[in-house]
């Protein structure tokens, strides 16, 4: 599986890396620090071009440059894009703002646990599931 995290907390960042490390299968992650930067990664836009597109992509809200749900409002545009699973990993967020995820494609939404313990149970709980499913192939026309 191919993970693309977006998030500019090295903490954060630090924590997701080694929850994804003690998986039974194998995770291949690519860290991204800011909005801007995803979105050159996901439309392979330098320095990226030759990046592999993701299987799913772990979103923080609160970022530099480009927020989350600006991401997601672009990916909502792309037909090849918005068929990559999002998930939405934040500090907290108002009610209003998580309906507004979900309503441009987020497939779920979590709260970043202050334990340890919670976040490796839900990283787990995330590969092992996104890892099953079966999603349309990606190609490169529009």
């Amino acid at each position: 599986m191919h993970i693309l995290l977006v998030e500019d907390n090295l903490h954060d960042i630090f924590f997701v890396q080694r929850a994804l490390k003690i998986m039974e299968k194998p995770v291949e992650l690519h860290v991204v620090g800011d909005g801007e930067q995803a979105l050159n990664f996901l439309f392979h836009r330098e320095p990226y071009t030759r990046a592999a597109q993701p299987d799913l992509i772990l979103l923080d809200l609160t970022m530099p440059r480009k927020t989350g749900m600006e991401v997601l409002a672009e990916l909502e545009h792309d037909r090849q894009l918005k068929a990559i699973p999002v998930i939405i990993l934040t500090s907290g967020a108002h009610p209003r703002e998580i309906d507004r995820c979900y309503e441009l494609g987020a497939k779920a939404c979590f709260v970043k646990s202050m334990r340890l313990s919670e976040l490796f149970t839900l990283m787990k709980a995330t590969v092992d599931f996104w890892g099953m499913c079966q999603f349309p192939a990606l190609t490169n026309d529009n």
